[in-house]
């Protein structure tokens, strides 16, 4: 049995997002999780756009990410919990362009399972340690170092399991360099007894090497979300427990002191349930910061909190401005904020701020008991501007194929959101492009290429069509014309094309292989009298050629490094039926050549033979 897997086009939901210096420079990026695709987008500050900097299929569903940077790095990693059963620790290569799994350790069997790690995972603000939690019971602690030779390492898990206990969320603690602290909202109970949830704070002694439980509070039963302040000089540590329609200040060092404001609501809402708060961004300035949280609505809340040594005074909570609610918020350095949005009435977006929100609205305080809660207005958008917004489809409620517009392929209308976003979305085969020029062709073209002449080039040159008995070369430029003297033969079809190393081009016609040299001179191969090329397959160092009718012959060609020609292999190819079908795979950076060819049978086989050097034509696989 053989399974081939490819995914035609990625989700368009993003499950989690994450901020940070991923490729280690000064521009912060966001990393962004589409259930298997891993993402890594760069907000461009110049235009307001958001570019796809890579993506990368996981082939595993990812469960929660979080940004970590060890002490005194400039870098950031990624932590990935998934169904894999694993810790992964991942590192953007920017030479490679792709992730990097500087880390993995499992520690359970996959699958989304209740007991097993990877649904939570929380990273020390100091860069020292991870936790990675489960739904039921598990918590497995990681401290995380660097060795001699300056590469990430992580210790034995520590666990810090709990019987008969629930979790909720967990965030890291920033205490400084104290010993790390995690913080989790669980329900703890068993054998009939009345569970009630506790905000719970891990400890990780990195004297002793383990974890304990260090300190425990009662909490509201309809709590689900924590946010953890900046600690140290930055602010006064601790963490915001948000339950319905409540948030309130919890810490370790706190006591009995506990500032509770309730969550403002709109004038006229007709639920009195209490609203949840569902996503948080949380951003430092310069001796100060200051918390962005966002409700079911998707009304957003700023909240500031005041505070003196590390003791809270005071917590003001007021309305700041109303978007599409999301999974994910982030606030970068440059004035921006991108929101995942988790309905299909708009898509993922990227704001400017136009102002904090400190001009106007009612700011409630912990200092007054309020009787009833808060009631605002909401209103369009004031302190935020739409730049850019990258469409998305999730949730899809239904959807149904048909052609009512009448075109070569049908249409998939989908009915997407839910509420008053919900959308019908027309979705069409293709990617959308621009109509640069019009050239009207002689003919039914057969194939088309577009090659550059220099590998220097940043644009190609030439846009090369195929008909039947005839070669059509036309130059890109400002208008799109052809060309008389680019030494491509213009008399006969061609099969393959590709430009070489050295600049050359490489043109397969059913008489020939001509390689075009820079210069302008021609070398060229025939086959035996009386035989044709049936089809072809060429890279930036390596053609492979098979005649037609012949049983199954092929003809190999290498480029000379040193005459920078197309040079015949001393062996050829026999395959023994008729070959319908070459494939090359391009060169990588640093490699002679590819390292095998596929070839396509009239017997309804696909063959994979070596070509490299030590074991070159030789039969490495065949699949009927």
């Amino acid at each position: 049995m053989f399974l081939y897997n490819l995914t035609l086009q990625a989700p368009t939901a993003v499950s989690t997002a994450i901020l940070g210096h991923f490729s280690g420079g000064k521009h912060q990026e966001v990393v962004v999780a589409r259930q298997q695709f891993l993402e890594l987008w760069r907000p461009d500050t110049a235009t307001g756009k958001l570019v796809v900097e890579h993506s990368e299929n996981l082939f595993c569903r990812v469960r929660s990410l979080a940004a970590f940077r060890l002490t005194g790095g400039s870098k950031d990693y990624i932590v990935l919990g998934s169904d894999a059963g694993a810790l992964s620790l991942l590192e953007f290569d920017t030479r490679g362009k792709r992730f990097v799994a500087v880390q993995y350790h499992e520690f359970g069997r996959t699958g989304l399972r209740r007991q097993i790690p990877g649904q939570y995972v929380a990273a020390d603000p100091r860069g020292r340690a991870v936790m990675v939690a489960g739904v039921e019971r598990t918590k497995i602690v990681y401290v995380v170092t660097r060795d001699a030779a300056a590469n990430v390492m992580i210790q034995s898990p520590l666990e810090a399991n709990k019987a008969h206990s629930v979790c909720f969320d967990v965030v890291g603690v920033d205490v400084g360099y104290e010993n790390p602290v995690f913080a989790a909202i669980e329900t703890v109970g068993g054998d009939g007894a009345q569970t009630t949830k506790q905000l719970v704070y891990y400890e990780l002694d990195l004297g002793l090497n383990h974890v304990v439980r260090k300190w425990s509070v009662g909490i509201s039963d309809t709590a689900n979300k924590l946010i953890a302040l900046p600690g140290s000089s930055d602010g006064p540590s601790g963490v915001l427990v948000c339950s319905e329609g409540f948030i309130e200040y919890r810490h370790s060092t706190g006591g009995a002191n506990v500032h509770r404001v309730p969550v403002p609501r709109r004038t006229g809402q007709i639920d009195t349930r209490g609203l949840m708060i569902v996503a948080s961004a949380v951003h430092r300035m310069k001796n100060a910061f200051f918390i962005l949280a966002q409700a079911e609505t998707g009304d957003l809340y700023k909240i500031a909190v005041q505070y003196t040594a590390d003791e809270v005074t005071r917590i003001g909570i007021k309305y700041f401005d109303t978007i599409a609610p999301t999974s994910s918020l982030c606030i970068l350095r440059a004035g921006f904020l991108f929101a995942t949005t988790m309905e299909s009435g708009s898509g993922h977006q990227l704001f400017q701020f136009e102002n904090l929100g400190d001009e106007g609205g009612e700011c409630f305080s912990t200092d007054t008991e309020h009787d009833s809660v808060p009631e605002f207005s909401a209103h369009e958008l004031s302190s935020l501007a739409l730049v850019d917004e990258i469409e998305s489809l999730s949730p899809v409620i239904r959807s149904q194929v048909h052609n009512l517009a009448d075109e070569e392929a049908p249409q998939i209308y989908a009915l997407c959101g839910r509420g008053a976003r919900s959308a019908l979305r027309i979705v069409r085969h293709g990617l959308e492009v621009s109509e640069m020029a019009v050239s009207e062709l002689p003919g039914t073209p057969r194939a088309v290429w577009t090659v550059r002449r220099r590998e220097s080039d940043s644009c190609d040159e030439y846009i090369v069509v195929s008909f039947v008995d005839a070669t059509l070369v036309l130059s890109v430029g400002e208008e799109v014309e052809e060309v008389k003297d680019s030494g491509l033969l213009a008399t006969a079809p061609t099969l393959a094309l590709h430009r070489v190393d050295g600049g050359g081009l490489v043109q397969v016609t059913p008489r020939a292989v001509r390689h075009v040299m820079a210069d302008g001179r021609v070398s060229e191969w025939q086959p035996p009298q009386g035989r044709e090329i049936a089809c072809a397959a060429v890279n930036a160092r390596q053609a492979v050629v098979a005649l037609a009718r012949s049983g199954g012959h092929a003809i190999y060609f290498e480029l000379h490094d040193q005459l920078g020609v197309l040079r015949e292999h001393e062996q050829a190819l026999h395959v023994g039926s008729d070959i319908t079908s070459l494939a090359l795979a391009p060169v990588d950076a640093g490699r002679v050549g590819a390292a095998f060819v596929a070839v396509g049978c009239e017997d309804q086989t696909v063959r994979v033979f070596a070509l490299d050097a030590a074991r070159c034509l030789e039969p490495l696989s065949v699949q009927a």
